[in-house]
């Protein structure tokens, strides 16, 4: 997909629109940083460009703001995981499930999802090595 091609998009373009605050202004508030966050993901998700979708979720877990917050946290943990899912990256997917039932062994789900990745992907290879 070329660049001008995502210009038809109006979510897209409405955010050319915002008044971005100056540089004696306070920063943007992070409330209005998640909401283009999230946006943006669902944007990509739509548009089927995954690898762009990982990029952008692992980039946000670098991100002290949003990472300060529990929930926030976990679930940009989860949206980064349906990334990898999404974009067919076994390895990553696989990790980041591992994290999660670590952080969460009671957890049913987070078993279930290990699972799912594991009889879906090539990872299986190197459990029975």
């Amino acid at each position: 997909m070329r660049p001008s091609e995502n210009c038809g998009d109006p979510r897209v373009r409405t955010w050319k629109i915002m008044v971005l605050p100056s540089l004696g202004q306070p920063d943007v508030p992070l409330e209005d940083q998640w909401e283009l966050f999230t946006t943006l993901c669902h944007i990509l998700h739509e548009q089927k460009r995954f690898e762009e979708l990982e990029r952008m979720t692992f980039s946000a877990l670098g991100s002290k703001e949003f990472m300060r917050d529990k929930e926030r946290a976990r679930e940009m943990e989860f949206m980064c995981l349906l990334a990898c899912i999404y974009n067919d990256n076994s390895y990553f997917a696989y990790n980041i499930m591992c994290e999660l039932v670590i952080k969460n062994p009671e957890s049913n789900r987070c078993w279930n999802l290990l699972n799912q990745r594991l009889m879906t992907s090539d990872i299986i290879a190197f459990c029975f090595d």
